[in-house]
């Protein structure tokens, strides 16, 4: 079983916000940030979502499982791709610990599942904040380069309106797939 690393995050590892897609309200959110820390293939990353919590809708917390279409209700995401590589890996938490790992080819082609292990999901959840920190153990490919990387969030109201919170858009549509709105940090 993969297992986090002994260390927390540290200090240093600086909160990224998100901003929230114009097509979409923010509705009760009023901040999604995101940070990393990565020793070798071990990657933390560590969502805070800031708000009037209770207005979400939160799934229950359940056995960690392998689920698609996650990214139509409350779930946390994140995209891979060593620099240069039209290939990339996307990953989909959600605070029920389902868990979704896809590759492609390249933008939107050749989709496919991802041969990984589990992640390791942790949620915290209190009436202003949810922290939700996914550990992932990323495949050799990705382990050893310098990667390319998109943290989104798609954050579901109790009437069902969904947001979408990414590092910047570009489109009318949101669109987490688009490289363009990536950063090279990880």
């Amino acid at each position: 079983m993969l297992q986090p690393p002994n260390a927390p995050l540290t200090s240093s590892s600086t909160w990224i916000a998100l901003q929230c897609h114009s097509a979409s309200s923010a509705g009760a959110v009023t901040s999604i940030e995101v940070r990393h820390h990565r020793i070798a293939s071990l990657l933390t990353l560590q969502y805070r979502i800031t708000g009037n919590i209770s207005s979400l809708r939160i799934p229950p917390a359940q056995v960690a499982t392998r689920c698609d279409e996650l990214w139509r209700h409350t779930c946390m995401e994140a995209f891979f791709a060593p620099c240069g590589s039209a290939a990339y890996c996307e990953y989909n938490f959600s605070p029920s610990s389902y868990w979704a790992a896809y590759q492609f080819s390249g933008y939107r082609e050749g989709m496919g599942p991802l041969s990984c292990q589990s992640p390791v999901i942790e949620v915290s959840n209190e009436s202003r904040q949810l922290l939700l920190s996914a550990t992932v153990n990323l495949p050799v490919v990705f382990a050893t380069s310098s990667l390319q990387t998109g943290w989104c969030a798609v954050i579901e109201d109790c009437e069902g309106a969904c947001s979408y919170w990414a590092l910047q858009h570009d489109t009318v549509h949101p669109d987490f797939h688009r490289s363009e709105n990536w950063v090279q940090c990880v």
